[in-house]
């Protein structure tokens, strides 16, 4: 007589396995036995993690590079503390996709791939450093997802034969489905998440070292990346008089900006705060007024709001008010492109 839980078992450890069809299986399992803590972490798998938390195996650290045309993609160098924390921030990549979507790139047999940047956040991220940029990480990340999802489901299913539940003739019965509600089967999905937490803490102290520290001395190209740089010289003789006319409207942008601030998540809202409390003491402060310093924040700001786009609807009007901000300030950012998600592409090198 069919096993379901058999049958699962056998699925999991084909050589031809199809990580669809094991899904749709298991989720029959966890149905059939209300085991309600599988059931939704297998629909999230399937659907993906579209408005919901993302799990710790499903973070990966990215490397972002900026394009020389002597030597082709290198490792940006920064030494501004603020900006190397919002790359950081950026390379923390979220990989909300369904898993059939992860399993046609690796299908697809590249072993980068590329962040797809919303228009906006790209255009700040060129305008930082003046060159072509992108976010890349291995495929094998993606692989690892994958792998996770198979083990977990493996493990679930080796827990549910020892505690005497088989499924026999496809279906369950009323004394399996109690024993089954007698068991805790969350603890392997707990376990997944602690053990690629682990992994991931010590792949992002090995990000910090490789990506922020590389050496670019034999490039050609001048002082290519190596702060983040500002076109203050074509400006320079304008901003403090820009300032002075616009004191009084500067200062109300930047009250209103900090009271927008207040929808933001936790993180996103203390470094807005951060950025606009240093802009405020930068625009008051006579000897700290240098288009560099100032740009900065402005950059800093627009990066804040750009990554919680999807998330916080206030984002928007917080852009609109922080690119009002520029141009009282003098140096007008155009970025008139809408926000966008950040879907994972294949790598297609950019020339």
């Amino acid at each position: 007589m069919s096993s379901l839980i058999l049958e699962l078992q056998q699925e999991a450890l084909s050589p031809s396995l199809s990580v669809i069809n094991l899904l749709r299986k298991a989720l029959v399992v966890a149905t059939e036995l209300e085991i309600k803590e599988f059931q939704k972490w297998i629909e999230l798998e399937t659907y993906g993690y579209i408005n919901s938390s993302i799990p710790g195996y499903r973070t990966t650290r990215g490397q972002i590079r900026g394009w020389n045309p002597f030597h082709g993609w290198q490792p940006i160098i920064v030494q501004d503390q603020k900006m190397l924390r919002f790359y950081e921030d950026l390379c923390n990549i979220q990989i909300r996709q369904p898993i059939s979507e992860l399993v046609a790139l690796i299908e697809n047999g590249e072993s980068d791939l590329v962040l797809q940047l919303s228009p906006q956040l790209e255009s700040i991220l060129v305008s930082t450093v003046e060159t072509k940029v992108k976010i890349s990480f291995s495929s094998t990340s993606i692989k690892r997802v994958v792998n996770s999802v198979i083990d977990t489901i493996l493990s679930w299913v080796i827990k549910l034969k020892k505690d005497g539940i088989m499924g026999e003739g496809l279906t369950f019965s009323q004394e399996e489905k109690q024993i089954a509600a007698s068991h805790n089967y969350s603890g392997l999905i707990i376990k997944l998440e602690q053990s690629q937490q682990m992994q991931n803490s010590s792949s992002q102290n090995q990000f910090n070292s490789e990506t922020f520290n590389n050496d670019l001395q034999k490039a050609t190209i001048g002082n290519f990346a190596n702060q983040v740089r500002d076109n203050s010289q074509q400006i320079a003789s304008n901003f403090s008089q820009n300032i002075g006319q616009n004191t009084d409207d500067i200062l109300k942008l930047i009250s209103s900006l900090r009271k927008m601030a207040q929808d933001f998540p936790e993180a996103q809202r203390e470094a807005a705060i951060v950025h606009l409390d240093d802009l405020q003491e930068d625009i008051i402060t006579p000897e700290k007024q240098k288009p560099q310093r100032i740009k900065a924040r402005i950059v800093g700001l627009l990066a804040v709001a750009a990554t919680i786009a999807n998330v916080v609807a206030v984002s928007v009007d917080f852009s609109n008010n922080v690119l009002e901000l520029s141009n009282k300030l003098g140096f007008p950012i155009d970025l008139t492109q809408p926000l966008s998600s950040s879907p994972l592409s294949n790598n297609r090198e950019q020339h």
